[in-house]
């Protein structure tokens, strides 16, 4: 848990909410999924093909890569790593500056303690709560060695509640109706899917 892993498009949401707190886009905002040349750079889609005029919603939903590429351009690297930082990823090395970082393809990846974390922030009104491993530690006669300290961890928000709200709404998406929906549940679930090559960190 406490390892990076390559994200894959599991990173997508963090920089869709940076866009979003900045004002560059709402889920209703149209992006072109079309071919699209970023001064050499040409991602694909994972099915290979374009889908046209498509909303943020939809092209998060259904985890388009040239649109995601779009809004980590339009943020632009270092806003949107900034941003990500704040949500706890440490990870980011000087050579993740850049567009393939918009689909996850990092120098190390993120750990999945830290992205756990960060998609929190979504769920806790834009508040970011570091997360912690031992909360007490006591003698087998009951003297306690160890307590965690509530100011001992950080609590920040990050964004506002309406950036959050937003982001769980399409991420409850992804899960109902769009790659996730493998894993949808009787109870209403929130969550983004993420591949690598080979499948390797699914």
């Amino acid at each position: 848990a406490n390892t990076p892993r390559q994200p894959g498009s599991n990173i997508k949401p963090l920089y869709y909410a940076a866009a979003m707190e900045k004002g560059l886009i709402t889920p209703s905002t149209t992006i072109s999924d079309t071919y699209t040349d970023f001064g050499g750079y040409a991602p694909r889609n994972y099915d290979g093909g374009y889908h046209g005029t498509v909303t943020v919603r939809t092209a998060l939903v259904n985890s388009y890569n040239i649109p995601a590429v779009k809004v980590f351009d339009k943020v632009g690297p270092e806003e949107a790593v900034a941003f990500m930082q704040l949500m706890g990823i440490s990870t980011f090395e000087d050579d993740d500056y850049n567009l393939a970082t918009a689909l996850g393809g990092m120098t190390y990846g993120i750990k999945p303690l830290e992205m756990a974390a960060a998609f929190n922030v979504f769920n806790n009104a834009g508040v970011y709560n570091q997360p912690y491993y031992i909360t007490k530690l006591e003698q087998v006669n009951g003297e306690v060695l160890y307590t965690k300290n509530a100011s001992s961890t950080s609590t920040k928000k990050v964004m506002s509640d309406t950036t959050a709200t937003n982001m769980i709404d399409i991420l409850e998406g992804v899960v109902s109706y769009g790659t996730g929906s493998a894993a949808s549940q009787i109870y209403t679930t929130a969550g983004k899917t993420g591949t690598t090559h080979d499948d390797k960190d699914l």
